[in-house]
């Protein structure tokens, strides 16, 4: 332990906190944010950036973009992983898959999804109609990075208001892939293999179930082709993600 002696605009303390430092050093710090300003704040910080593009293209020209600025920025990009987020939903067939995900939808609150809508998109969408393509939206409103993403997916699937906000409302606008088993592995190694991810942060649409069927099923076919280990090597998460360890003070 050493005393911290921090002086600064938003806390003052003196220390020392008395706890034992990490193994891992310090915390693996993941950041979220797609945004110009988050994608600085990860190449200068950022050991795991949480993600939410939809198509592989889009992915990869995040993750080329964004490995260019944490090499810029005098940093392995190895040491910063990007993770996107991940919804599966593993049927025995594709369409035992795309039923039960149609179930899960219909348990939707509609005024609860357009509601958390409206705060992704920024502008109230309630007077829209539903099963009609997403109108223009008021040139005034303010992008970012979650609004932009919502947008274009929107426009360039033609996604209608209500299939938009079962995605918002069950991923939070994060991939859902339904699926077998084997088409969500798929999915996952093409990804990483094109370079348009390192990993990905799994969520399911709900527990224990959804992750059950995930580490039951899709966990051995990746383990079978190589891409995900059998055996940890390691203690901390920073070992897991094969992440560099700080300099203890």
């Amino acid at each position: 332990m050493h005393a911290l002696n921090h002086e600064g605009r938003h806390f003052s303390v003196a220390g020392p906190l008395n706890v034992t430092s990490s193994e891992q050093g310090q915390p693996v710090l993941i950041q979220a944010g797609s945004s110009g300003p988050g994608q600085q704040l990860a190449a200068r910080h950022a050991e795991v950036v949480f993600t939410a593009q939809q198509d592989i293209g889009a992915a990869l020209e995040f993750a080329t973009g964004l490995r260019k600025q944490v090499a810029d920025a005098g940093r392995d990009p190895r040491h910063c992983l990007i993770m996107p987020g991940l919804m599966p939903i593993i049927g025995a067939t594709e369409a035992e898959a795309h039923d039960k995900l149609a179930q899960l939808q219909s348990f939707t609150d509609q005024s609860n999804a357009l509601a958390i809508l409206a705060e992704q998109l920024a502008v109230d969408v309630s007077g829209f109609a539903l099963d009609a393509p997403l109108p223009p939206l008021p040139s005034d409103i303010v992008v970012h990075s979650r609004s932009a993403l919502l947008i274009r997916l929107a426009r360039e699937r033609n996604l209608t208001l209500r299939q938009l906000y079962h995605l918002v409302a069950s991923a939070r606008g994060h991939q859902i892939v339904a699926g077998t088993a084997e088409q969500v592995a798929d999915h996952m190694i093409e990804w990483v293999r094109a370079g348009a991810a390192d990993g990905f942060n799994i969520m399911p649409a709900y527990f224990p179930g959804g992750f059950e069927d995930f580490t039951r099923e899709v966990v051995p076919i990746l383990q079978a082709r190589g891409a995900f280990r059998r055996e940890y090597e390691g203690r901390t998460l920073r070992d897991h993600l094969q992440l560099p360890h700080p300099q203890r003070g």
